[in-house]
């Protein structure tokens, strides 16, 4: 028997949301790119404030969303994180695990998929139910997500996600530099936009949500090799990486500046060195990747 579904909205205080960039899941909660929603009816509005939908987009969002073997209720969340990045958020709850699932930050690596297709199916609806497996699979599941799209809260006592010991940046080929570890990213002025464990980080220049990738880099047929050059290799900062916080300042319009340790890799697996500091590429124009050679500053 199919449930009701339960649906919130939450947004950041004094933030005007005109909808999402990227193309809405299709009815089976799964993206589709010959899919879109209609638009919702809002304007600038206060944390706390009723948000108000229009009759097709409630009845459009019901449908897609659809109800969960075994779950509670499936929440809709959206909202902007300060002025620099977006975030929709569905809600996926059974009885022992709730999984959380950012929208706009997945880029369809399907990782999870790959994991535990059992719960991560892109032809049920919703796409993902928790039900279907056991806590500890959903976890290993969601912590494999490379982008941190994928989160999770135990209901049944479990641990919750501990940050990684290391921190380790790995350059993918004709993608984004996913990054793990204890993650902080920052604004110019040094002010704490995003804490996470897992993120990846636009290096093509062009996404709609930077510095997190969106997957345009596909959209523009981006290019670039993940190959560790000389001088990458041999700028080992001391011999092992340290248990730390890794610093990412954001810089408009680049680079990406990092600050404390960190293990860089190629997704090639055979290749990596150790950084402390270093300025990274996030327009895609340096040919020095994955450093910055300062091309962004260039008309």
């Amino acid at each position: 028997m199919r449930q009701a579904v339960r649906w919130s909205l939450a947004r950041a205080p004094n933030s005007c949301w005109s909808g999402c960039d990227k193309q809405d899941p299709d009815q089976e909660g799964y993206p589709k790119p010959d899919q879109q929603l209609p638009p919702p009816t809002c304007g600038r509005m206060n944390f706390g404030s009723c948000f108000a939908l229009s009759a097709a987009w409630r009845d459009t969002l019901l449908r897609f969303i659809g109800t969960s073997r075994g779950s509670s209720h499936n929440g809709f969340i959206t909202h902007i994180m300060g002025s620099l990045m977006k975030s929709r958020i569905f809600r996926f709850e059974s009885k022992d695990i709730v999984v959380t699932w950012d929208y706009v930050r997945c880029i369809h690596v399907e990782a999870c998929i790959r994991s535990l297709p059992a719960v991560f199916n892109r032809d049920q609806r919703p796409w993902i139910d928790p039900s279907m497996a056991t806590a500890g699979a959903v976890v290993a599941a969601c912590e494999a997500c490379p982008t941190g799209a994928l989160h999770y809260e135990r209901l049944d006592g479990g641990a919750a996600e501990q940050t990684p010991g290391r921190n380790r940046l790995t350059v993918s080929a004709d993608g984004p530099l996913f990054a793990r570890g204890d993650l902080q990213i920052v604004d110019e002025s040094g002010q704490l936009v995003l804490k996470e464990t897992r993120a990846a980080l636009c290096r093509c220049g062009q996404s709609r949500n930077k510095p997190l990738c969106d997957g345009s880099h596909r959209e523009i047929e981006f290019t670039a090799d993940s190959t560790l050059t000389p001088a990458a290799l041999e700028r080992g900062d001391g011999d092992e990486p340290e248990n730390c916080s890794l610093t990412i300042r954001v810089a408009n319009p680049g680079p990406l500046m990092i600050r404390g340790s960190a293990e860089l890799a190629s997704d090639k697996g055979n290749e990596c060195a150790h950084v402390r500091t270093g300025a990274f590429c996030c327009c895609g124009k340096s040919k020095n990747k994955p450093f910055c050679d300062g091309s962004h500053a260039l008309p």
